[in-house]
């Protein structure tokens, strides 16, 4: 199993479990005609509304152009978890409706050796600021 990937699959079955539709290894078509390749398509039913999910090692500011790149070419906002994120890139990335979770820790394999009860707990916070950001983009958007 890959480092991350117990975590990764408690997250998704947490985001299926509250009525999203999860699609693992996706791609988006860009306006450019260009296919973006994310690590999960979360898609509210209801709503049709997507959020591209990406999972990475780390966030710095020579990834801001590549993953605002994403973004726009999508229109589609986007998140973001990875181990490390600088939190001035995180700041800009907010802004333009890129959301990042950071597990600040240095291996995904320290939060894959969670006790069973803390993973869920972490997997349902998540889930809930996840929540939380589409709700966010609902209000800008009416």
């Amino acid at each position: 199993m890959m480092e991350g990937e117990g975590v990764l699959e408690e997250l998704v079955k947490e985001l299926e479990e509250r009525g999203f539709i999860v699609t693992r290894r996706g791609f988006i078509e860009g306006v450019s005609g260009v296919k973006h390749y994310f690590d999960f398509i979360v898609e509210d039913p209801r709503s049709g509304r997507k959020l591209a999910f990406s999972v990475t090692d780390r966030i710095r500011h020579e990834h801001v152009l590549s993953v605002l790149a994403m973004r726009i070419d999508t229109e589609i906002p986007h998140i973001v978890v990875a181990n490390e994120v600088d939190p001035s890139v995180q700041d800009l990335l907010r802004k333009c409706n890129v959301f990042t979770v950071s597990f600040n820790k240095p291996k995904f394999s320290m939060l894959s050796s969670l006790p069973s009860k803390d993973l869920k707990q972490f997997t349902k916070t998540v889930a809930s600021e996840i929540l939380k950001f589409l709700s966010a983009i609902r209000s800008a958007e009416a």
